[in-house]
């Protein structure tokens, strides 16, 4: 078993200084998605108690996630019938009563008949109050990016640890995410495999695959690089130690504190 040791890079930073988190807007430039937001709102109650729907983390005592139609016709002058914003908003609070909080939104606008942009939301993983939150948007003119964040739904604070822009000529980017383990404090480890989606990846000559542990704050490490020999399927988060599969052996770093 190999205890790996390795290169720190400051909280929420990628290696060249670039800040790591994307400010997913949604479609708030592109597609005009502020009404959506505060026409769900309305209708969403403040406390957990009274958050109705099926909960879309099943398996998570903590917290609870639940999805809530959006249906926002457009009312401007010139509008074609069926113009406006159509979808679901997703909302979390935890099981011990905190208010809701608002996760994010999968929903498409519609102008003149077509859809001219939209936004994705999915869940991953879930420990404690924390849920790994999958967003990202696209547009009728091609450009799109994605997201991938730690939340915590009992404060609404978290971190991103994977994005994508396609706006962003210069951006270098970790290859996509082939596994994940997060524990209850807010560590999380992943393991990115694959082609960089900028075309350019972050990851030394060579590497394809890298396994990568974030302190609850976001602090990264990346911990291991190779490829084919990093098998994403065996990552495990014990306690505070990560362990892999790394060619025929396995290695370990312990994460440490969870600040």
């Amino acid at each position: 078993m190999n205890v790996v040791h390795a290169t720190v890079y400051g909280q929420g930073m990628h290696p060249g200084g670039r800040p790591a988190t994307l400010l997913l807007l949604g479609l708030a430039a592109a597609a005009s998605l502020g009404t959506s937001t505060a026409a769900s709102a309305a209708t969403v109650p403040k406390r957990c108690s009274a958050l109705h729907g099926r909960d879309l983390v099943p398996g998570n005592p903590a917290v609870r996630v639940v999805r809530v139609r959006v249906a926002d016709r457009s009312t401007d002058a010139g509008a074609e019938r069926g113009d406006g914003v159509y979808g679901h908003a997703y909302y979390g609070c935890t099981t011990r009563g905190s208010r809701v909080r608002r996760l994010g939104d999968a929903v498409r606008e519609v102008l003149a008949g077509r859809t001219v942009g939209s936004t994705r939301f999915s869940l991953g993983r879930s420990a404690g109050t924390r849920v790994v939150v999958r967003s990202g948007y696209g547009t009728l003119m091609g450009e799109g990016g994605a997201e991938r964040r730690v939340v915590d739904v009992a404060t609404g604070r978290g971190h991103a640890f994977w994005a994508y822009d396609s706006q962003d000529d210069d951006a270098s980017t970790l290859p996509p995410i082939a596994a994940t383990a997060l524990d209850a404090a807010g560590r999380l480890v992943v393991v990115v495999a694959g082609e960089a989606p900028s075309g350019t990846s972050e990851l030394p000559a060579g590497a394809t695959a890298a396994v990568i542990a974030f302190t609850a704050r976001g602090r990264r490490t990346i911990v291991d690089t190779g490829g084919a020999e990093i098998v994403p399927r065996s990552l495990r988060l014990t306690g505070t130690v990560a362990s892999w599969t790394h060619g025929p052996g396995t290695r370990t770093f312990d994460l440490g504190p969870a600040r």
